[in-house]
């Protein structure tokens, strides 16, 4: 079986980027075994057309946890938002101090992610966006203070960063306003709030 589905872009950080593309496969029909496999192996396939050949695709089984019940996002569960109203995000200042925040959310409950999946995924992303702002210029090549190593280099947004090399051409806006309305649009779109009181 094949299919095409159209994958809204974003401008990014190097230029336009895909937004991610939430799949649900299911299976119809039976097969009676006297010996079921507790497993089948599937293979899933992604083609990109020739102009986004540098786009490199990455697939989650998350079944797994969808198999819990989901939880509802609340504004409770991300202490630190609504950003306070001088909130400037052309200060680098200003995101170092988020991203000490975001941190102490993701790290003060160790089992966050067991939890709340979805929070803390979402919490991860906003930290990466954070923590980039904070060092837009110096990550991964420079000088940086450490995060906590209980936070893992996963997330849609740091494994686009970490892609981009040093020959990347940066788009004319700021990286900073780049992240910013990724942020935004993350939490206006995912809470329905405002980022900013």
């Amino acid at each position: 079986m094949s299919t095409t589905f159209n994958v809204e872009t974003f401008l990014g950080q190097n230029g336009y980027d895909l937004n991610t593309l939430e799949l649900s496969v299911r299976f119809h029909g039976a097969l009676y075994f006297r010996d079921a496999p507790e497993q089948v192996p599937v293979h899933v396939s992604i083609r990109l057309s020739d102009e986004w050949a540098t786009v490199l695709p990455s697939v989650q089984d998350v079944s797994k946890e969808k198999l819990t019940a989901k939880k509802p996002l609340t504004l409770a569960m991300f202490p630190f938002l609504p950003l306070p109203s001088f909130f400037d995000p052309t200060d680098t200042c200003q995101w170092q101090q988020l991203t000490k925040q975001i941190e102490h959310c993701l790290v003060a409950d160790p089992l966050l992610d067991s939890k709340h999946p979805e929070c803390y995924r979402l919490m991860r992303e906003l930290f990466w966006m954070a923590f980039i702002a904070a060092y837009p210029d110096d990550f991964p090549r420079g000088k940086w203070l450490r995060w906590n190593a209980l936070i893992p280099m996963e997330g849609d947004f740091i494994s686009h960063w970490m892609l981009k090399d040093e020959d990347t051409e940066l788009p004319d806006i700021p990286i900073h306003v780049v992240i910013w309305e990724q942020f935004r649009s993350i939490i206006s779109d995912t809470l329905l709030i405002h980022c900013v009181q």
